[in-house]
């Protein structure tokens, strides 16, 4: 009887086989465990994450039936009579089985590693890190955008039209034996520019009361250069530029402005 060799290697191997089957039927390694590779982390969905106290006390167990079974199917592969075999063929026989136990319990330890560290692998990579947690601290404003940016994104306001006025002499139809009344304009309220033409007839303008535009300005001008007199009178007992009228002569022009009591000259 002849020991060892190529044919008690493939033996070797087909007990390992067999042990690692034994294993995925006890529930030790996953099913499949055999004939497959590590797991990768496409299989994240489907495997759950261990922890290092993984070899328990039902691993422990199950290893400690592996090494038996492995002794005894060892044995009874070499088929060892002690009483009939020469010492030295039963000592082979022993130290052999001691080598397939070792082997079997040396693959197991690598199956599980492997599967231990890919687990932990796969847990590690589709874990997300918890988010870093603020000290106390209220999350800083956002800086305010420069004045001149702000200006930029503005749309720009258009510029206020100038309220214009323009006075127009009308000759009123003259009583027998009377002078004929000069035109008279009342202003309801201050206008920016208020232009006279009295070519036709003289021009008596009312000013809006001081009281009710106070601070605000006008500029008057005749465009005509007649010998028509204009006349500028304030309301009531108010003035204006310290008078009770103002004459505004042919093609002149004068700026005036209210104090929120009377009418004053602005130059």
């Amino acid at each position: 009887m002849i020991y060892g060799g190529a044919n008690t290697l493939r033996e070797a191997g087909s007990s390992v086989t067999r042990i690692t089957r034994f294993l995925e039927n006890v529930g030790l390694l996953n099913k499949g465990s055999a004939g497959s590779t590590a797991p990768t982390a496409s299989d994240s969905s489907t495997v759950q994450p261990v922890t290092s106290n993984s070899l328990n006390v039902t691993r422990v167990g199950g290893v400690a039936t592996l090494i038996g079974a492995a002794g005894g199917a060892a044995l009874l592969i070499f088929n060892v009579n002690k009483a009939k075999d020469a010492p030295s063929i039963v000592v082979a026989a022993y130290l052999s089985t001691g080598i397939i136990v070792a082997a079997a319990l040396l693959t197991v330890a690598i199956i599980i590693t492997a599967d231990i560290r890919a687990r932990a692998a796969i847990a590690t990579a589709t874990t997300p890190a918890p988010a870093p947690k603020a000290e106390g601290k209220a999350p800083a404003p956002a800086a305010p955008a420069p004045e001149d940016e702000v200006k930029a994104l503005a749309p720009a306001a258009p510029a206020p039209k100038p309220a214009v006025k323009y006075v127009a002499a009308q000759v009123a139809p003259a009583q027998p034996g009377k002078l004929p009344h000069p035109f008279t304009a009342a202003l309801d309220q201050a206008f920016d520019y208020v232009i006279i033409n009295a070519s036709e007839a003289g021009v008596l303008l009312m000013l809006p009361s001081a009281k009710s535009v106070p601070w605000q300005q006008m500029t008057i001008r005749r465009e005509d250069d007649t010998p028509q007199r204009v006349v500028i009178t304030p309301q009531g007992r108010e003035t204006v530029g310290g008078d009770d009228e103002l004459d505004l002569p042919a093609a002149g022009s004068v700026q005036i402005y209210s104090n929120g009591e009377n009418w004053r000259k602005a130059g």
